[in-house]
């Protein structure tokens, strides 16, 4: 463990001892004390409250809050071994032009295709909430001052501020896919997420979407389906159909009414190309509808848990 005030650095090492763990604390500025070495786990909590006047070092966190968070995350690349995770948990800034994940794929630099990126969303705040909080928590900023701070917000193309926790993972082969926004659930746990990176990274294999299009996927035990009536022409009819789940992960889809009993089907005995002919033989699906396009929704659908599959060992 590392801080950058001795204090703080002896009191890790204090907690560590009173609970008889073994720890080396090092006081020095994030990486500097560790230079030279690699880890398999690089966990933090950075201070991500943007700066209001006098540096707050355990709390401010630069112009917009991300500057500790981005410098870990610059520090990856030298210091995080392949196979090796990164979970960060902070506030940062969603802007005009990226999200904060693929801005963070950004500050990789020029290996950032051997990582692979998912951030579980917690909380989104607009930055009018989080001035307003930074000067609830006394930190006596006027009028003035709150104008100031969101001009500058502004300036950097803040669109609004992201709460949750970055999880980055390094691969010995090119990652291909975009980085991933999920929402996290109250219930979500690490394993949760070693169950989405398995997935991506099983994607990306060499003859997955024939592996796919065999495959015999279920529906997530706390699936549910929601359907809304209206009337139409007299006459009571659904006209809104939604799958939602809350695991670890919380998702919702609106699929077409077709694509319900098509879904339906997937419960673990029938391939995902047996369920497409069964329905395409029974001329139950739109004109131009394909069997690469069901298996591209159902791998998306996997990847949000509303659906399950056993992936080769």
């Amino acid at each position: 463990t590392a801080d950058v005030t001795e204090r703080s650095a002896f009191f890790a090492e204090f907690n560590a001892r009173l609970n008889g763990a073994f720890i080396r604390s090092f006081c020095g500025d994030l990486y500097g004390p560790v230079q030279g070495r690699q880890f398999d786990v690089i966990c933090a909590h950075p201070p991500f409250v943007p700066a209001t006047g006098q540096n707050m070092v355990y709390r401010d966190g630069g112009d917009t809050g991300e500057e500790v968070t981005r410098r870990i995350v610059e520090g990856l690349p030298a210091h995080l071994r392949t196979g090796g995770t990164c979970v960060i948990l902070c506030v940062a800034c969603d802007t005009e032009v990226k999200t904060f994940e693929r801005r963070a794929r950004d500050w990789l630099g020029e290996v950032r295709d051997d990582f692979d990126i998912v951030f579980g969303l917690e909380k989104i705040l607009s930055v009018e909430e989080v001035i307003e909080s930074i000067r609830k928590r006394g930190q006596q900023i006027g009028e003035e001052e709150a104008r100031q701070l969101f001009a500058r917000l502004r300036s950097h193309a803040t669109r609004q501020f992201v709460y949750g926790a970055l999880v980055i993972r390094r691969y010995s082969e090119p990652v291909i896919q975009e980085p991933l926004r999920i929402r996290l659930a109250p219930a979500g746990r690490a394993a949760d997420f070693e169950c989405l990176f398995a997935w991506r990274h099983h994607c990306r294999q060499p003859g997955f979407c024939e592996w796919l299009a065999k495959s015999r996927p279920r529906l997530a035990h706390p699936l549910e389906l929601t359907v809304r009536h209206a009337v139409r022409d007299g006459q009571l009819v659904p006209v809104e159909f939604v799958f939602s789940i809350e695991g670890g992960f919380q998702a919702a889809l609106r699929p077409d009414g077709w694509v319900v009993p098509l879904l339906a089907r997937l419960e673990g005995t029938k391939s995902v190309q047996e369920v497409f002919e069964a329905a395409r033989s029974a001329d139950e699906l739109p004109q131009g509808f394909t069997l690469d396009a069901f298996a591209d929704l159902v791998g998306r659908m996997i990847e949000r848990g509303f659906l399950e599959v056993a992936l080769p060992r």
